[in-house]
């Protein structure tokens, strides 16, 4: 009878430690999520702001338009000849060019002293899409009118080839023939024809609207 008890009371006992142990208690201050579960709706700290898709802002060589000339010194360094005009020709305002010998030409606001226009020759100088010069233009055409459109010239003339709206309202150029002025002529660029130079503008200093 009395080993009947004992072994009772055993088992009772095993059942109440393998109970607790499948059931542990609850910490008040343990705010660890499960594996997989986000803290919001889009995982991202409720006091942090996303930062902005770089890829989506137009550049050329990392500067963009509107950069401070402080931002270009960062990136192209000071080793470039200043050309002032006091004229604002098709520009907003009076402006000076910063001629690098590496091959860029960076136009800036004599009052705003921000970038006005882009345009660079540079071996390796590419766009924020890395479509850089050197490119043949089989590839990169077909790569920038997937994404963007070839706009018609209002000075007439048809499609302005290899020139693209882009974000901002802005205008980029892949020229690949930089003997013709701004834009490429208007016959058909051939496939085999590289990027000789990358211009990033708006429509107004082309005396165009898109």
């Amino acid at each position: 009878m009395l080993r009947k008890v004992f072994a009772a009371i055993l088992t009772a006992a095993f059942l109440a430690a393998f109970a607790a142990c499948a059931n542990p208690p609850q910490n008040a201050n343990d705010t660890t999520t499960n594996p997989g579960t986000a803290q919001n709706d889009n995982n991202t700290p409720p006091d942090s702001t996303p930062d902005e898709n770089v890829e989506s802002i137009p550049s050329v060589g990392g500067i963009k338009l509107g950069d401070t000339k402080e931002k270009v010194q960062e990136i192209l360094g000071e080793d470039y000849t200043e050309e002032s005009f006091n004229e604002a020709g098709h520009f907003p305002e009076a402006f000076y060019n910063w001629e690098y010998a590496e091959g860029y030409t960076i136009t800036l606001g004599k009052d705003s002293n921000t970038v006005l226009q882009i345009a660079a020759t540079a071996p390796g100088a590419r766009t924020n899409l890395n479509v850089k010069i050197g490119d043949p233009a089989g590839a990169a055409l077909v790569f920038y009118r997937a994404q963007y459109t070839e706009p018609d010239s209002i000075q007439g003339g048809g499609k302005l080839l290899g020139v693209f709206k882009v974000e901002k309202d802005q205008a980029l150029i892949l020229d690949f023939n930089t003997e013709d002025g701004l834009v490429n002529p208007v016959e058909e660029i051939k496939p085999d024809e590289t990027i000789k130079r990358i211009i990033l503008t708006y429509p107004a200093y082309l005396d165009e609207s898109f």
